[in-house]
């Protein structure tokens, strides 16, 4: 085959046809998709960021106040995406999900026509002690311990649950609870309609994670041993389907 020459499908028949340009579609779909998700995610924590950096070193921000957020949703020009409703969920976007930081600016940094509106205290965050953004690997961890509270790995965050999911997320108060749910969506891959099921009726204390949170954490670790995984084959999933009643483990 020839340098820049596409491959043909092996099985040249009709069948191969379609197998071949379904498989395509599927690929880039999801490639737009997932970059997609990214500028929302992006631009919903940029704004909170902004929102925040104003309320707390604004030079004319006394003038605004608690009206802050209507006077921004009345001047800016897209009055769907920054309606009232819609900055004060970006607000509170960046103040649950700060350790986002390093995953934004990296995303934000690799679009050259953006760079120049991303404010230069924000890229001095990044050019100061900030590495390479991450790939994600399988083997990843799904979150770590920090300071005994399990902390999602933020690549995963960015990179695997779209800002639907996140915004769902910011009703969950509980840290722990919330964590469960970050983890329980990606190893799931759980729908935005699915993870509002599963917290609507609450899963992590129907699972009995909420009271097992040692176990939770060993889970994250990685230290979990063979009978502590059994929890998930009797999460509320598997007795869904078995036409059995869930109950809470002992």
């Amino acid at each position: 085959m020839k340098k820049n020459e596409i491959p043909v499908a092996q099985n040249n028949d009709f069948d191969g046809l379609v197998a071949h340009i379904q498989q395509t579609q599927d690929v880039l779909q999801n490639n737009a998709r997932l970059v997609i998700n990214r500028h929302v995610t992006a631009k919903a924590w940029l704004t909170g960021y902004y929102i925040v950096e104003y309320e707390q070193k604004g030079a004319d921000r006394a003038k605004y106040g608690e009206q802050l957020l209507k006077k921004l949703a009345e001047k800016l020009k897209d009055k769907k995406t920054f309606s009232y409703r819609s900055l004060n969920i970006y607000r509170k976007f960046y103040l649950a999900y700060p350790a986002l930081n390093d995953q934004i600016m990296h995303f934000v940094l690799s679009l050259p026509s953006i760079v120049q509106t991303v404010s230069a205290q924000f890229q001095l965050s990044v050019n100061h002690g900030i590495g390479k953004m991450q790939t994600v690997p399988a083997e990843l961890p799904i979150a770590t311990l920090v300071d005994k509270e399990i902390q999602t790995k933020p690549e995963l965050l960015f990179n695997k649950l779209s800002f639907s999911h996140l915004s769902l997320l910011l009703s969950v108060t509980d840290p722990l609870e919330r964590a469960f749910y970050e983890m329980m969506a990606i190893r799931g891959t759980w729908s935005v309609r699915e993870l509002q099921r599963q917290i609507d009726s609450n899963y992590y204390f129907r699972s009995g994670w909420s009271q097992k949170p040692e176990a939770l954490a060993k889970l994250v670790e990685g230290k979990a041993e063979t009978d502590t995984l059994a929890l998930d084959i009797k999460s509320p999933f598997t007795f869904e389907f078995l036409g059995l009643q869930a109950c809470l483990l002992s």
